[in-house]
């Protein structure tokens, strides 16, 4: 495949040559082409101009090479090269663009046209994103839908364990043409195709119950995503009017994800052994979306414009009822097995999205900018209605949303004396969740929590205002302000009754919201040699209608830019920035009965509790670029240092729940209150990681065309996080009913030490 693809890049780089070539021969005034040039009219091109870029290098890694090389081409070589190419003359052009020919990480352009006649591109790219390679399974299978038990998994790793990469490789191909020979009107038609294939990971449960051993398999992905896409417009400078279709395919070799299970149903537990049977699980099904929309523009007096567009799109899909979780299993067990009111044995999904746009926009005088914009958005879904009914005798219906949007605002800005511009805007909301009631049921109910639907009515009211100023050419200011407030109370009847905390929940997205964002910066240049830039962003949301949930989060930004120009010697730049982000959530466990926050009932059984957590960045780095010898000798020194880190903290806030014991004299295990002994309540680290990069090259121009590079890098990468750290050796982990579950190794130790030795040549031409 790589070779094919290295010919057929060799190919594209030799046809500008060849085209340019043919038309400097054919164009000579007299005698014979041949016997102009002879063999040097190749290097004599007129109007031909590129780059070519060969690289060598070395990079040792010590630690998780996967994470290094998380984007690239985890087998790339140690030498590789690009080539840009572009030929342009008073008629046509030609560009070509070819990067790391050969490996999982090439890519290739190729566009070009005839001016005011027609352009046109193809290109190809792969993309690789490996999240973990060399690890282990105890699975056969991997990269097919059907995974079995390797014999002799249960004793832990060993050779007969087999490896494996979790990788997704992406390709892309895509081609497009506009004509434009027959103006005001143009054609335009581009087509894409996207590949993605590997495995990624994924666990699961290996019981009916979420007490069951968890084992983490690999989950094979192969999707192929492609798009047609036509329009034909007009365009001039008064009026633009334009029509496009376009039909997307999405198409998952996989729906359905067989693996065998290891369950044996050890104990007392009524769930019986499942041990060698295959279960199932879905991935998402293949589907069809056709779209089509209008947009149309034209200017108005007062030097105004007004457009408008609307758009519509279908999405079909459809999938097989799984008459049980398990594949081909006829004895007697408590799996689902699911009779669907419909009768049907396939699912139809369809959903129907449609959007309507107009702004106007107008600068009557000279100091005034002002837009007004209605928009429209729809979202109806149509699919089949899925009620079912498992073995058990119990209804699972999934809830159906429509779904619409109205957003109105204006927006403005004014020139003032003194260098002032005052600007501000005013956005409206209204956003409606409608249950779709499934075979003429009156009443619809939701599960514990289920997504927002339960939410019928959102309003957002933001307004926006702030200043500029630039008084001195040397000095810019700005500083705005936005305010929201949201409204959205939850519909608390549609929930299940079994929700007894719903009334004191809300939806952290689209529940009531109050929302302020503050953002300031200051760009000055006091001398010529010298910029600076300083800004400060804040952000906080408080959610007046929860008392369980998430109550409120802050956001504070910092950030400082510098560079300064030595004269003819050297350029000196450096930047800080910290973030500091915080939550703060409120929670209660409660017997029946209790389950309100302000209730007076607060005991070791029934109390509140709450938890902050608190993520903090710091980035800082500086580069400098000495001249050694101006134009001709460059040395290029660089550091940079990411810091975040985040901690947790629990606080239970009843006193009597702080107790591991009831009483010194009532010390049964019956009496014990798990995790609410306050002193080790917290988590000490979360998702916290470092990450420093030295960087320091030398940059000969050896002669005008051609430059060498000489240089080294070192990246050092150190991962921190109590839900990862303490990667068990053995691959497994056992729980306290003495289920083992099985790991592969894609989480374990992400942190690396890297070091990079390069050499590039760039020739110009």
């Amino acid at each position: 495949m790589k070779a094919r693809l290295l010919m057929f890049a060799i190919f594209l780089i030799l046809l500008p040559f060849g085209v340019a070539f043919a038309e400097d021969t054919t164009n000579a005034s007299s005698g014979d082409a041949a016997d102009i040039c002879g063999d040097a009219c190749i290097l004599k091109i007129p109007n031909l101009h590129g780059e070519i870029t060969m690289s060598g290098q070395l990079r040792p890694v010590q630690g998780n090479s996967t994470k290094y090389n998380e984007y690239r081409d985890d087998n790339r070589g140690n030498l590789f090269g690009d080539i840009k190419l572009k030929y342009d003359n008073d008629n046509f052009w030609l560009y070509l663009k070819a990067e790391d020919i050969g490996y999982s990480t090439q890519k290739y352009r190729l566009e070009g046209g005839a001016y005011g006649i027609f352009k046109a591109y193809v290109e190809y790219g792969e993309f690789p994103h490996n999240y973990s390679l060399g690890d282990k399974s105890i699975y056969n299978g991997a990269g097919t839908n059907t995974l079995t038990l390797i014999p002799g998994y249960t004793y832990l790793p060993n050779s007969s364990w087999n490896n494996l990469d979790y990788k997704i490789n992406r390709q892309k191909e895509a081609t497009g043409v506009r004509v434009d020979i027959l103006k005001p009107f143009y054609l335009q038609f581009d087509a894409d195709r996207t590949d993605r294939t590997g495995t990624r990971p994924m666990s699961n449960t290996n019981s009916q119950s979420s007490s069951g051993p968890i084992t983490e398999y690999p989950l094979a992905i192969d999707y192929v995503t492609s798009t047609f896409r036509g329009e034909v417009g007009y365009a001039t400078k008064p009026i633009f009017a334009s029509a496009y279709l376009q039909y997307t395919d999405f198409n998952n070799a996989n729906v359905d994800q067989f693996y065998q299970n290891m369950y044996t149903a050890p104990g007392s537990t009524t769930i019986n052994s499942r041990a060698g049977i295959f279960d199932t699980f879905t991935e998402p099904p293949s589907n069809q979306n056709l779209a089509y929309g209008l947009k149309a523009s034209v200017e108005l007096p007062l030097n105004s414009r007004i457009s408008a567009s609307m758009s519509d799109s279908h999405t079909t899909s459809q999938a097989d009822f799984q008459t049980s979780s398990l594949i081909g299993q006829t004895i007697a067990i408590p799996a689902p097995s699911y009779a669907f009111a419909t009768g049907n044995t396939k699912w139809y999904g369809k959903a129907e999205n449609e959007a309507y746009n107009v702004t106007l926009a107008t600068n009557p005088i000279p100091d005034l900018n002002a837009s007004i914009f209605y928009k429209y958005r729809r979202l109806k879904d149509n699919s089949d209605d899925s009620e079912f009914t498992s073995k058990t005798g119990t209804g699972d219906p999934v809830t159906r949303v429509d779904y619409y949007k109205n957003d109105a605002g204006a927006e403005a800005s004014y020139k003032l004396p003194l260098h002032f511009t005052l600007f501000g805007g005013y956005d409206y909301v209204i956003t409606h969740n409608t249950v779709v009631l499934n075979n003429g049921a009156t009443t619809q109910y939701l599960a514990a929590g289920e997504m927002t639907q339960d939410i019928p009515k959102t309003t957002d009211s933001i307004y926006n205002v702030g200043v500029k100023w630039s008084g001195f050419d040397f000095v810019t200011a700005k500083i705005s302000y936005e305010r929201m407030n949201r409204n959205g109370a939850p519909d608390v009847t549609i929930y299940n009754a079994t929700d007894a905390y719903a009334p004191y929940k809300n939806e952290f997205d689209t529940g009531s919201q109050k929302r302020d964002k503050l953002k300031t910066s200051l760009d000055f240049y006091p001398i010529e040699n010298l910029d600076i830039g300083l800004g400060y962003n804040y952000k906080k949301s408080f959610y007046p209608d929860t008392e369980i949930g998430l109550i409120n989060t802050w956001t504070n930004e910092y950030y400082v830019d510098a560079g300064y120009t030595f004269g003819k010697y050297a350029r000196l730049n450096a930047y800080v920035a910290y973030e500091k982000y915080k939550t703060y959530q409120f929670f209660r466990n409660a017997a029946a009965g209790n389950q309100d926050p302000n209730s007076p009932t607060q005991d070791k059984s029934n109390y509140n509790w709450d938890y902050t957590q608190t993520e903090k960045s710091v980035d800082f780095g500086t580069s400098v670029d000495i001249y050694l010898i101006p134009k001709k000798l460059t040395l290029v020194l660089g550091y940079d240092n990411v810091h975040s880190y985040g901690v947790g903290d629990f606080s239970v806030l009843n006193a009597a729940a702080q107790y591991t014991l009831d009483t010194p004299a009532n010390t049964t295990t019956a009496n014990i209150v798990p995790f609410q002994d306050a002193s080790n309540m917290g988590f000490a680290s979360i998702d916290s990681y470092k990450l420093e990069r030295i960087t320091a090259k030398i940059a000969w121009k050896v002669m005008k065309p051609l430059t060498m590079t000489v240089g080294y890098a070192y990246e050092r990468y150190k991962y921190d996080d109590y839900g990862y750290n303490d990667y068990p050796a053995s691959y497994t982990i056992t729980d306290a009913s003495g289920n083992v579950n099985y790991l592969s190794g894609m989480y374990s130790n992400p942190s690396y030490n890297a070091n990079l030795y390069f050499l590039t040549l760039s020739y110009k031409f």
